[in-house]
């Protein structure tokens, strides 16, 4: 578990290292009267999907999604630092199930918030231009709480076999994102990311030494806040002229 730790808060800092790499003047301290200067917020809706001990459609994209994935949503606040990294936090609220004759089905309803970087892989080797599509890789790590309930097939659920945590329970994730500009304030996304639970408890089924884990894949909108309280002559991070 340290090792896997160890590893996600490196993957962070080497996207963070890359940034200021490609950009030595976005990070030298931010000035107080810059804090308010390029924020977004943005919404995605899409499926959480459960990867585990009981999972039957891991090759099955059509059965993972019918079988296995229930609907989330999702609310990010991120800070832009410049035009290829970023840093934010986010909120998502999904669902994970598992549905076979064989075995005694299950719903787990879930509540994560963590903390992650994103780096604009496209504005990062695009040298002085900037283009209306780009290509994201981001990393995070978070907490999340969960309640796993077994159903059996007449439908009553036995009250021992329900699991609920209580406390926050630690995850770490990746992924990627593509996206599309379409003005100075929208932008339209698609992501993909795995989370690793560091609990083995997601299907109430604790077998081997392998963790659980689940995928959040979504589309999204985003919007962009050049200046949040409209304080003028602020130096202006974020390009807006575009190359297709």
């Amino acid at each position: 578990m340290k090792t896997k730790v160890v590893f996600s808060v490196a993957l962070i800092l080497g996207v963070f290292y890359t940034s200021l790499a490609s950009n030595p003047y976005a990070w030298s301290g931010e000035k107080p009267r810059t804090a308010w200067k390029n924020w977004s917020i943005s919404v995605n809706a899409g499926v959480t999907s459960y990867f585990g001990d009981l999972s039957h459609y891991d090759n099955d994209l059509i059965g993972k999604l019918k079988f296995e994935s229930e609907p989330a949503f999702s609310f990010m606040i991120n800070k832009q630092f410049n035009s290829a990294f970023s840093l934010g936090g986010q909120v998502l609220y999904g669902g994970l199930s598992n549905e076979n004759q064989n075995i005694t089905d299950f719903r787990t309803n879930f509540v994560e918030y963590n903390f992650q970087g994103r780096l604009n892989l496209i504005e990062t080797f695009n040298g002085d231009k900037v283009s209306r599509f780009g290509i994201t890789a981001f990393a995070g790590l978070g907490q999340f709480i969960f309640k796993t309930v077994d159903y059996l097939s007449d439908g009553n659920v036995p009250a021992d076999n329900i699991h609920d945590t209580g406390v926050p329970e630690f995850v770490y994730f990746g992924g990627g994102e593509l996206s599309y500009v379409v003005n100075d304030r929208l932008v339209i996304t698609a992501d993909l990311a795995i989370r690793q639970a560091q609990n083995d408890k997601l299907d109430n089924v604790h077998q081997g030494g392998d963790y659980d884990y689940y995928s959040f894949s979504s589309i999204g909108i985003t919007y962009r806040f050049k200046d949040l309280f409209g304080t003028k002559k602020l130096p202006n991070l974020t390009r807006y002229e575009y190359t297709f």
